[in-house]
Parts: structure tokens; C-alpha cells; sequence
């Protein structure tokens, strides 16, 4: 499936403030490329779900770019984009990612991941990016990688609340299935 839009100047996906934006799960060949993804808005309950802009969970072979993801707020995680036990063909690059928000966890849960959230056993492809002005109620304002081994490359993470990217085990997850933990290279990081 290819969501091809003509640039985010042009083709916008809008939650408008009422659900979380694009879901892709359990899928195999997914490219979502050149759309302004706004205004998600997680819904916590059997009726919504708690990711903002896009939710990426049990998928492969999966392309995130050239998109605008801005103003989405999820209610624990992943204001921007949300990974959940993906590989390494799954593609998170050439995207602006701002203004993103997570809300605060009314039961005192660790939040985070403003930007991208890289959550258990993830092991995504996240290069030259841009990351700014994310807002968390936790950690990893730009990213954060939890019990996730992502490759992390030539990204501009700046002016993100709570740290540009943060990295912590998964508590339901052996060191063996989260991985060595994140890789990084050639980041902008303050």
C-alpha cells in the first residue's frame, strides 16, 4: 500500500483533534510519503487508542518520509510516531517532526518520546530527520528508545523538552529481546 501525497504543502491527514491519524499494524510494504499528518489526538479507552500521529505496531517493510508530522499529542507516548516491535526495514527518514506533545499519565506512568517513540523490541531506521520543539511529561522529548535497538543517523534533534533522546530498558522485556540498545551516529543533538 503506498499513501503518496503531493508534498505537505499540499496533502494533508488531519485527526482533526479527535483521533489518532495514520495506524499501521500487522502489515507487510507500507510507504506513507509527502503529507502534512496533523491535529491526532490519542484517545485512551476500548474505543481509542494513545497514539497521536502514527502508530507503527508488529509491521515490516514500512517508509515514513518526506512528511510533515506537527501538533499531534498522544496520551502516553509517541506524539509524532509510535514503533512497537518492528524491524529493521521499517524507515522513519527525511520527515520534519515538530510541535508534537504527550500528555501527562493521570497515574503517574513514565511518558515520552515527544518526536518518536521506539518502544519494545523495535529495531527501526531513523535518519536525517528533523526534530524540534517536542513536548513530553517524562522523557525523550525528541526520542526515546524504550527496550528498542534502533539505528539512529544524521538527525537534527534540537529544543525538545526533557532531553533530545533518551534510552531505557522495557520492564516486560529479557536484555536478549530488547537488544544492545540504540545506535547513533552523526546526530545534532541540544
Amino acid at each position: 500500500v503506498a499513501l503518496l501525497g503531493v508534498g505537505p504543502d499540499f496533502t494533508f491527514l488531519d485527526g482533526e483533534g479527535k483521533r489518532g491519524v495514520v495506524q499501521i499494524t500487522n502489515v507487510e510494504k507500507v510507504v506513507v510519503d509527502g503529507f502534512a499528518i496533523v491535529r491526532g489526538q490519542g484517545r485512551p479507552g476500548p474505543s481509542g487508542s494513545p497514539f497521536g500521529g502514527i502508530l507503527v505496531e508488529n509491521a515490516r517493510h514500512i517508509q515514513i518520509t518526506h512528511n510533515l508530522i506537527s501538533g499531534n499529542i498522544a496520551m502516553w507516548y509517541g506524539g509524532g510516531i509510535s514503533c512497537i516491535n518492528v524491524d529493521s526495514t521499517v524507515v522513519i527518514g527525511n520527515n520534519l517532526i515538530v510541535g508534537n506533545k504527550i500528555k501527562a499519565s493521570p497515574w503517574g506512568w513514565s511518558t515520552g518520546g515527544g518526536g518518536i517513540y521506539l518502544g519494545p523490541q523495535s529495531r527501526a531506521v531513523v535518519h536525517h530527520n528533523t526534530l524540534v520543539y517536542n513536548e513530553v511529561a517524562g522523557e525523550g522529548g525528541g526520542i526515546l528508545c524504550e527496550g528498542a535497538s534502533p539505528y539512529i543517523y544524521d538527525n537534527i534533534i534540537v529544543c525538545n523538552t526533557d532531553g533530545g533522546i533518551a534510552s531505557k530498558p522495557a520492564t516486560s522485556l529479557s536484555s536478549a529481546q530488547a537488544g544492545p540498545g540504540p545506535r547513533l551516529a552523526h546526530n545534532d543533538v541540544w
